[in-house]
């Protein structure tokens, strides 16, 4: 077995015990106890992401994710250095906020350009069936 494959299958044998031992009563595990198990995961994601893409030649594509890596390093280690329950439920809730924003940006920017659109299919349909009905 190649290293890096021995490497994917422990990491994933590893995370499944780490969920199993984070799990709840009802079967979730408690947002403040996974938040850093899944920023190191996803760090780990980065890494081999980096290593694919070195292999296959993109070097600044590789060199953009390292940043990302060190910045999940950053919130990684901030949120386990003290207070970690609340940290963690700061940094998930801070995240699901941001997404939402970036959400609600896009739908404002779809309900602007709606009728634009619906104007210029409208437009265009018309000119086909003009250009249809010439000889």
């Amino acid at each position: 077995m190649k290293q890096e494959e021995y490497l994917a299958t422990t990491m994933d044998e590893v995370s499944r015990e780490i969920f199993e031992e984070l799990v709840q009563k009802d079967g979730e595990p408690r947002i403040e106890t996974i938040t850093p198990v899944l920023i190191f995961r996803k760090i780990l994601q980065k890494f081999d992401t980096i290593r694919i893409l070195n292999e296959a030649g993109g070097g600044e594509e590789a060199l953009a994710l390292s940043r990302i890596v060190l910045e999940n390093y950053w919130y990684l280690m901030f949120i386990l250095e003290e207070d970690t329950a609340f940290r963690s439920l700061s940094y998930y809730y801070f995240d699901k906020k941001l997404f939402a924003e970036k959400y609600l940006k896009q739908v404002d920017y779809f309900q602007k350009h709606y009728h634009e659109w619906k104007k210029q299919a409208e437009d265009n349909h018309e000119y086909a069936s003009l250009v249809k009905k010439e000889p």
